[in-house]
């Protein structure tokens, strides 16, 4: 009698299986460079009986923000500290007949500082105990450390944010 089981089959039975363990958190240690980007969905009001469509206020608009500075984490402490260059506007910028303007153009802020607490998983990343990126870590060098990061977050209303750090 003729075995079906070939290769493969004998392989699979004569193999353990062991489950993959879970990742510890990389550690955030030192000075990164960062890039970060926020863009909010445009809010508008349409009157149904004409389809004129308005905004509340600025905050309506879409704020955009674009960001690029370092970010130095300390882990022993949890603590974090930014600083860089906020370039800012919104989506849309409206110019009324009359004159009037409603709508931030592009602005350039520099010297921006932050600081206060972080916390990371290996799939996380929290500022202040709220803001909770998703991320994805680059390479992890032999004691831990995170080369870089790429992360996403979402808030509640509308906004949506995008971080990149890379160790320097």
């Amino acid at each position: 009698m003729k075995s079906t089981w070939g290769v493969a089959g004998a392989f699979a039975v004569s193999c353990t299986f062991i489950a993959p363990t879970a990742m510890a958190a990389p550690t955030l240690s030192g000075t990164y460079t960062l890039a970060s980007q926020s863009t909010c969905q445009l809010e508008a009001n349409v009157d149904s009986a004409t389809g004129i469509i308005s905004f509340a206020n600025k905050s309506n608009l879409g704020p955009m923000t674009n960001f690029a500075g370092t970010m130095s984490f300390d882990p022993g402490t949890g603590t974090y500290s930014s600083t860089g260059t906020s370039v800012y506007m919104t989506a849309l910028f409206e110019k009324f007949s009359d004159g009037s303007k409603k709508g931030i153009k592009p602005k350039t802020e520099t010297n921006i500082t932050d600081s206060g607490s972080y916390s990371n998983t290996d799939t996380t990343l929290t500022f202040k105990g709220a803001d909770t990126y998703n991320v994805a870590y680059g390479h992890i060098d032999g004691v831990g450390v995170a080369d870089s990061l790429v992360g996403v977050w979402q808030t509640p209303n509308g906004c949506m944010f995008q971080i990149s750090l890379q160790l320097q």
